[in-house]
């Protein structure tokens, strides 16, 4: 479960595919099989999310890795680089490397009403 804090040792990818909906399932599949068989065993990995976007246009992965060099490591290897071709060929690809500069967090609890959801939230505070 990926964690999201401001940390400096904490390396997070954000990569924004756009895609036709027709092909959002089977990009959805294919990022899932090079999370498991590649990044899953990879040194430095820590996470991987999928989200797909509700009208089926585009897909954001969010990932966190140890260090910059860990996650370009991964991609240059023979693996990464073979499902890179395949996504390319369904997908234009928007990739960022980002460091987290502050979290906030609601003490609202899932499922309830949200108008009897308090309005406090709790930022993260760190120099």
């Amino acid at each position: 479960m990926p964690t999201i804090a401001k940390t400096p040792r904490i390396v997070t990818v954000i990569n924004v595919f756009i895609i036709d909906p027709a092909n959002q399932q089977r990009l959805v599949n294919i990022l899932l099989e090079a999370a498991e068989k590649v990044m899953n065993i990879f040194a430095g990995f820590i996470s991987s999310s999928i989200h797909r976007s509700t009208d089926g246009r585009r897909i954001v992965t969010y990932s966190q890795w140890r260090s910059r060099d860990d996650f370009e490591r991964m991609v240059e290897t023979p693996q990464m680089q073979a499902f890179k071709k395949v996504i390319n060929q369904v997908a234009d690809t928007d990739l960022h490397l980002y460091e987290v500069v502050d979290t906030f967090e609601s003490n609202r609890q899932p499922g309830l009403d949200a108008s009897y959801w308090p309005v406090r939230t709790v930022r993260e505070h760190r120099h």
